[in-house]
């Protein structure tokens, strides 16, 4: 989602290729950190190492919820969902 970070985490710790793939819908800014560099900003950076520990706890956050949504919720609602929260996406992306 726009301004949004998204990352596949357990590649990025483990180093190797990811089981899935995003696409963008519209013009988007990527910017890419490879681990070596994350470690040594932890390292160069105090506050790097709380922004990461946020930035960690929001995604796994987000994991859970959608973890959760696809045992508790119907195959409709987080289509439902979306088109209440965010109107945008949904007129965004190719019919």
């Amino acid at each position: 989602m726009e301004g949004e970070f998204c990352a596949d985490y357990v590649s990025f710790l483990t180093e190797k290729k990811s089981l899935t793939y995003l696409q963008a819908t519209e013009d988007s800014t990527v910017i890419v950190f490879e681990k070596k560099d994350v470690d040594l900003m932890y390292k160069a950076i105090p506050n790097f190492v709380y922004f990461g520990k946020l930035l960690v706890e929001n995604m796994y956050i987000k994991a859970c919820n959608i973890t959760a949504s696809f045992i508790l919720n119907t195959p409709e609602e987080p289509y439902t969902n979306l088109i209440k929260d965010r109107p945008k996406v949904i007129q965004s992306i190719p019919q």
